[in-house]
């Protein structure tokens, strides 16, 4: 989540689709007026594993709005180390989902080509833990890499180390990381 968003009311559709769009596309994390939701046109985003993402986004691009922001009750990760959360991250549609279908779905929002490049790179996707489970899981591998490359360069984030880390880790074979990711649960749990 962006913590270096101060919090408060916004109204700048850029800010949103640069800072917010990881937490908005999480819908947990996202309370909206019956009103936005009614004007939504989700039929131009049923392509998208993001609609209502886009929708708001779009929403954001064509109107006036405030929207407020709040840090302190932002969603936390869970607690427990030997808890994970099946969702797209473990299957093998993990690079379909968070990089592929993402950069094209902020392509198709209503912002200037700078403002989708920024909003392109997917930091939650690319974060060093979920690549872990993603390998750990078999989600990711070398060749799934290789065949979707411009969308992984594209979603990656600018940090020098996230693709490179992203590529080492799947020259690892997927049970030595699983392994791996096994025990380093079962420590941090034991410990505890």
């Amino acid at each position: 989540m962006n913590s270096t968003l101060q919090e408060g009311e916004l109204n700048d559709a850029s800010i949103v689709l640069t800072c917010l769009k990881d937490v908005i596309s999480c819908l947990a994390a996202t309370v909206l007026s019956s009103k936005i939701i009614k004007s939504f046109d989700f039929n131009m985003y049923s392509q998208s594993y993001y609609p209502q993402t886009c929708s708001l986004l779009d929403f954001c691009a064509k109107n006036k709005f405030k929207l407020f922001w709040c840090q302190t009750v932002s969603i936390q990760s869970l607690p427990a180390a030997s808890t994970l959360k099946r969702n797209w991250v473990a299957t093998s549609a993990a690079i379909e989902i968070g990089a592929v279908n993402w950069v094209r779905t902020v392509n198709m929002l209503p912002y200037d080509a700078n403002l989708k490049r920024i909003a392109s790179v997917n930091t939650w996707f690319f974060n060093w833990r979920f690549i872990v489970i993603m390998r750990s899981n078999g989600a990711i591998n070398l060749s799934l890499l290789i065949k979707n490359f411009y969308y992984v360069l594209t979603a990656a984030p600018t940090k020098i180390f996230t693709l490179p880390f992203l590529f080492f880790c799947c020259l690892i074979p997927q049970p030595v990381v699983r392994f791996a990711t096994n025990g380093f649960r079962f420590v941090k749990n034991y410990i505890r």
